[in-house]
């Protein structure tokens, strides 16, 4: 669905589709490229597309604050809160809950360990009112993604990626461009789910077989597309 369609929806019509599974995707394709680090929405992105979406913030404040002085050296917590005027007039609030320490704050950042508190939360309060299924790019420092990159069951495989790599080499595809293509986007191919790159090896394979002509914005195979 593009934006201009979800603005023609009745009221219980958006309700719908604000319930459905297609609407994390929804979301995510209405964040531009600077709204996003690695693929993790930034708090200011989803500030104004849940503006652009759910009604104006009417709202938005820290509700609890626990500072480093009082709270262990580098360390805060801050509750937020964020309420919105929804499409149907009603009042709507929502809350979350963040904390910086030094085991997930880089350390250039220390610093400013309340600040950096409060823009967490504001983001999980805000992903929150929004359904996203991903943490913010706020909540994400350099420390915690190792552990959140970390290869599970459900991660692409490697022979994944490999098969990837050289069907779209001998096809001559961009191999980004081609997992790209639908409404989710991706820094990385790592960034993909097992069961995700299983959708794109089937989609190259009907290339492959000529079941499906291949789009002309993805041709042109990239050497190096896994340092980008």
């Amino acid at each position: 669905m593009k934006f201009e369609e979800f603005q023609e929806l009745s009221v219980e019509e958006k309700k719908a589709f604000y319930l459905s599974l297609d609407w994390h995707e929804f979301v995510m394709s209405l964040l531009d490229e600077s709204e996003l680090n690695d693929g993790y929405p930034k708090a200011d992105g989803l500030r104004r597309v849940s503006e652009l979406l759910l009604g104006d913030i009417i709202d938005s404040k820290p509700t609890e604050i626990f500072p480093v002085s009082g709270n262990g050296i580098g360390r805060a917590t801050v509750g937020y809160s964020v309420t919105f005027r929804w499409w149907d007039d009603s009042t709507r609030t929502y809350a979350d809950v963040a904390d910086v320490f030094d085991g997930n704050i880089n350390d250039d950042f220390i610093i400013y360990a309340l600040a950096t508190a409060a823009t967490r939360a504001e983001g999980r309060a805000l992903r929150k009112a929004l359904k996203l299924k991903i943490c913010t790019a706020e909540e994400l420092s350099d420390k915690a993604k190792k552990v959140q990159t970390k290869p599970t069951e459900s991660s692409v495989t490697e022979n994944q990626i490999s098969f990837l790599n050289n069907r779209c080499k001998s096809m001559n595809i961009d191999v980004m461009k081609l997992i790209n293509s639908s409404e989710e986007r991706y820094h990385s191919v790592e960034q993909l789910s097992k069961k995700k790159c299983s959708v794109f090896i089937e989609q190259i394979n009907r290339f492959y077989r000529k079941e499906e002509e291949v789009p002309q914005d993805i041709v042109g195979f990239q050497e190096n597309w896994r340092g980008k």
